[in-house]
């Protein structure tokens, strides 16, 4: 029968005979490193992603309505990626 020298790790006991963990302050400290810094990345993530400011709204002329209950939907300017930059939506009626 062969013996080996490798000591196995035996929980230590408090006062109060309750099993200690020494790995807790540890990985909670660990825990905490980390999430800061995943919010901390995550903000500085999106605050790099944000679009720059439209160019003013196009001057448009309304054609007339088509019935009563229609509504105009005033044109407007929409972020369509880096490649594309803002892309003018016209204005449009809506039935109400």
């Amino acid at each position: 029968m062969s013996t080996s020298n490798h000591m196995s790790r035996i929980p230590s006991l408090n006062p109060s005979g309750e099993q200690k963990n020494s790995w807790g302050p540890a990985l909670r400290r660990w825990f905490i490193l980390g999430g800061l810094l995943a919010f901390g990345l995550g903000g500085w993530a999106m605050g790099c992603a944000t679009a720059p400011p439209p160019p003013p709204p196009k001057i448009e002329i309304r054609p007339a309505r088509p019935h009563a209950r229609a509504v105009w939907v005033a044109g407007h300017w929409q972020w369509k990626g880096k490649r594309n930059g803002h892309v003018w939506i016209p204005g449009h009626w809506k039935a109400n």
